[in-house]
């Protein structure tokens, strides 16, 4: 996490990128705040990335990812059926990125998952 932090820190927010960059930023600052217990400021970048939407970039799994560094399995599954909801192109990473696993013992996830048919893949 304090690696990833440094690296993030290099990064200039304020310097124009694409909204998929810009996501991808933020979801892993947002993630390494949540995990370093930095509450306050994991929840600004969700604040962030609830208004950074467009057509083709969705905010959801980004979402769901820091609630789970921040323990809130509940609230990253409400994230995840929005995703869903929204045919978020992010929603493979429900099936390849482990960050995910702690949502599995959840029923409410396999449902999710069988809704989705997608397949988890154990790393």
């Amino acid at each position: 996490i304090d690696a990833a932090m440094r690296c993030f820190a290099d990064i200039d927010p304020n310097k124009e990128m694409p909204l998929s960059w810009n996501h991808a930023f933020l979801v892993g600052i947002g993630y390494c705040y949540a995990m370093k217990g930095r509450t306050d400021e994991a929840y600004t970048v969700i604040e962030q990335l609830q208004q950074n939407k467009s057509g083709v970039v969705y905010p959801y799994i980004p979402i769901s990812q820091i609630f789970i560094g921040l323990g809130e399995y509940e609230s990253a599954l409400d994230w995840v059926e929005i995703a869903v909801e929204a045919h978020d192109p992010g929603l493979f990473f429900l099936a390849v990125n482990p960050l995910f696993h702690p949502l599995e013992k959840y029923a409410r996830m396999e449902k999710i998952l069988q809704k989705t048919k997608l397949v988890l893949v154990n790393l």
